[in-house]
């Protein structure tokens, strides 16, 4: 899985709950996904299809439609998302360094 950006922002943790649901269950739809997080994130179900909207145009899922219905899946495996966060982590220094910040302080 690619990632729309190498700076995307971290996940948030309703997001986390998302993906970890998904990932679970292998597929979802939106309102499965929203029973799932409604005791630790009571959302309405359009909020819940922003979220998930949201998530697969960032790269973490893809969707099927059945009927009316679209079906949610990760876009790669978890394994997979935890080693581009950490990749991500492990590379801010070096895309935020200064040459600046690092001359000695004017007297």
């Amino acid at each position: 899985m690619t990632m729309r950006s190498s700076s995307a922002k971290p996940l948030t943790p309703l997001q986390h709950a998302i993906l970890d649901f998904i990932w679970a269950n292998e597929n979802a739809t939106a309102d499965q996904v929203r029973e799932a997080i409604k005791r630790n994130h009571p959302l309405k179900e359009s909020s819940v299809r922003t979220l998930l909207s949201r998530l697969e145009a960032s790269g973490y899922l893809t969707h099927t439609v059945q009927g009316k219905t679209f079906i949610y899946r990760a876009a790669a495996p978890r394994k997979q998302i935890a080693a581009s966060a950490v990749r991500s982590i492990t590379t801010w220094p070096s895309m935020v360094w200064d040459p600046i910040l690092m001359r000695p302080p004017l007297s």
